[in-house]
């Protein structure tokens, strides 16, 4: 009888099967260390075409990576390196598999990046979309998920504060002790290693939500191809990783880019530019979305599917908001709440342009009473939202206030002003 080997396995053995490929496929390896005694196992994987993208969108532009640390599926974990194609999605330009995150191994490979000169930000969708995940998997009470998702976001922007992190983490510990799933799951996970994220977070500029969005959508197609059930069997040998990434994943991104850029296989590329919530969220009209005028802490977002369906979306406009819809549910930024963020920025947009208008008409005027009753918005009350998040990132206009952050997030309720 003979037994054919399956496509990724060159020899039984996983150490000796990489060398074997590594050996026919040199053109495509930018750096091999073999385990040793000394030295851990370090492969960085990247293709012609991926060197190509690299250089195309991602000198002097935006370099992210995702990892797969902390998931134990796999032999070694897998990072990627992203850059932004002209479609802002997330496009796969290297992997590295190595079990090491020492400095001195992680500058092997890292340090080609400076000829790159990319600035280097931090992105809150994998802090966001654990905490979620575990709120939603060990707190069964909605009203309770939320609160704690809202109190651990407050936690987090404090960092730009004077807010002591200790503090305010056990004073949310405190008040939510009888949640014992979540509680004991937070000590274990985060309470070690909260102090080095939130000094990351703090030292380097925040990636916007159309950035993490996009390594969302990657992180989602990466584990849809990799944890088939019908491959767990294979997922300790490094060999069927690099196959996988090579193979199905690699050719994916590669039809993608090519249906776009050429205007051909359009259900490829419908799929391709849809994939992305960020998207999904913009095809969502304003006429949809009711916000709340009494207390500012929920927008509503009836679905274009059936006006019977609403999703509430709650803490509306910051990282942490939260929705009741199953993608988010599962950690995920979904359309609604990405579309609440949008909005929050338009809004704040047009209160800029309309505190430009007002400065110029007051600048041309001889009667500013005149001025002022004409005025479609009062002066007065210009407090925040309950729940600032971070500064949008869009443009500033030229302005003499000092006071151009704040006037970003305005409450919600004057949006009904402007209409």
């Amino acid at each position: 009888m003979i037994i054919k080997r399956s496509t990724h396995e060159l020899d039984r053995d996983d150490q000796a099967s990489i060398l074997m490929w590594v050996e026919r496929n040199k053109k495509s390896i930018f750096f091999y260390q073999d385990t040793s005694e000394m030295d851990p196992f370090i492969l960085r994987i990247q293709t012609e075409w991926q060197l190509q993208q690299m250089v195309r969108f991602g000198r002097h532009n935006l370099v992210a990576t995702d990892s797969t640390f902390g998931i134990k599926k796999l032999k070694y974990p897998l990072c990627t390196l992203l850059v932004f194609d002209s479609r802002h999605h997330a496009l796969p330009v290297a992997w590295i598999i190595t079990p090491s995150v020492v400095k001195s191994d992680m500058s092997k490979w890292t340090k080609a990046l400076n000829t790159f000169c990319c600035p280097i930000l931090f992105s809150l969708w994998r802090l966001r979309s654990s905490w979620l995940r575990n709120v939603v998997k060990k707190c069964s009470d909605i009203e309770v998920q939320r609160e704690i998702f809202k109190r651990l976001g407050k936690i987090v922007y404090g960092t730009w504060s004077s807010v002591n992190t200790y503090v305010a983490l056990e004073e949310c510990i405190q008040d939510f002790v009888d949640q014992t799933a979540f509680v004991d799951y937070f000590r274990s996970s985060w309470m070690a290693k909260i102090e080095m994220w939130l000094l990351t977070l703090k030292s380097f500029p925040l990636a916007s939500q159309a950035a993490s969005g996009a390594i969302e959508a990657y992180h989602v197609k990466l584990k849809t191809k990799l944890f088939d059930d019908s491959h767990l069997g294979a997922l300790l040998r490094v060999d069927w990783l690099v196959h996988k990434l090579t193979t199905e994943l690699y050719s994916t991104y590669w039809l993608n880019r090519y249906a776009d850029e050429s205007n051909s296989f359009q259900n490829v590329k419908e799929e391709y530019i849809a994939s992305k919530s960020w998207h999904r969220a913009l095809q969502i009209p304003d006429s949809v979305v009711t916000l709340d005028d009494k207390y500012n802490v929920f927008a509503k977002v009836a679905s274009l599917k059936g006006s019977s369906i609403t999703h509430i979306v709650w803490n509306p406009g910051s990282d942490f908001a939260f929705c009741d819809s199953a993608w988010s549910m599962q950690g995920n930024f979904c359309k609604h709440v990405i579309n609440s963020i949008l909005l929050d920025e338009s809004v704040a947009w047009s209160h800029q342009m309309l505190d430009q208008i007002k400065l110029v008409e007051l600048n041309s005027s001889n009667d500013i009473g005149i001025v002022v009753n004409n005025m479609p918005l009062k002066w007065i009350s210009n407090k925040g939202r309950k729940f600032v998040g971070i500064p949008a990132s869009f443009p500033a206009l030229p302005s003499t206030s000092k006071s151009n952050l704040q006037k970003k997030n305005r409450k919600w309720k004057r949006l009904s002003r402007l209409r």
